[in-house]
């Protein structure tokens, strides 16, 4: 079995969801929010703190190239180990997990509903660039 699914929701929903079984989790809260309490048991966790905006703005922190390059390690690594699917939440669910699920499913020809454009256009953005970047 390879990666099967991404889907992306709000912390509200992933913290009271109990793990699945062969599923990953990347857990997005803003820079200065504490980590969102996930049950026990998924199989891998990444967690990014960075805030909802596109351009460099004080006193928010804008998604980075490091943190792109640790989500698409983060997908290799569970597409490499069989994972099935990749849970992304965010505060509300609707722009940063968005951005990043779509990446996901845009990389390993995933579904994700083309008509939804609330997500986050630097985070897919970077995300793209540093795909490139890395010749992955």
């Amino acid at each position: 079995m390879t990666l099967r699914t991404v889907l992306f929701c709000s912390q509200k929903e992933a913290q009271s969801r109990a793990a699945w079984p062969g599923w990953a989790v990347i857990s997005v809260t803003s820079a200065i929010a504490a980590p969102a309490e996930l049950q026990e048991g998924w199989a891998h966790i990444l967690r990014l703190a960075f805030d909802d905006i596109d351009i460099p703005e004080e006193p928010y922190v804008l998604f980075s190239e490091q943190q792109a390059r640790s989500v698409i390690e983060f997908a290799a690594m569970c597409h490499g180990e069989k994972i099935e699917g990749i849970l992304v939440h965010c505060s509300a669910g609707i722009s940063r997990s968005a951005a990043i699920a779509k990446w996901i499913a845009d990389r390993y020809q995933l579904p994700f509903n083309d008509k939804y454009m609330l997500y986050n256009k630097h985070v897919h953005t970077t995300l793209r660039e540093e795909r490139m970047l890395e010749g992955i």
